[in-house]
């Protein structure tokens, strides 16, 4: 819980956090969810790092490892 706290109050400072939703960004989302079979909130994180032209997207989650494009995820 600590590093939760921890983690929750930089992120911030860190990154950038992107609040907004878009029809585009979620028909974008939808579109990766069904092409990838990955989970909506995935494919949600996956079009917000495109839409910002991520070159890397680090993750915990194996599933986004199916992504093939101009993004590299890196699993730690």
């Amino acid at each position: 819980m600590e590093d939760a706290e921890w983690l929750a109050e930089i992120v911030g400072d860190a990154c950038e956090v992107d609040r907004y939703l878009s029809d585009p960004l979620c028909d974008e989302a939808a579109r990766l969810s069904h092409g990838n079979d990955l989970s909506m909130a995935d494919a949600m994180i996956l079009a917000t790092a495109l839409r910002h032209d991520a070159d890397e997207l680090y993750t915990t989650d194996h599933d986004l490892l199916a992504y093939e494009g101009p993004i590299e995820v890196v699993l730690v």
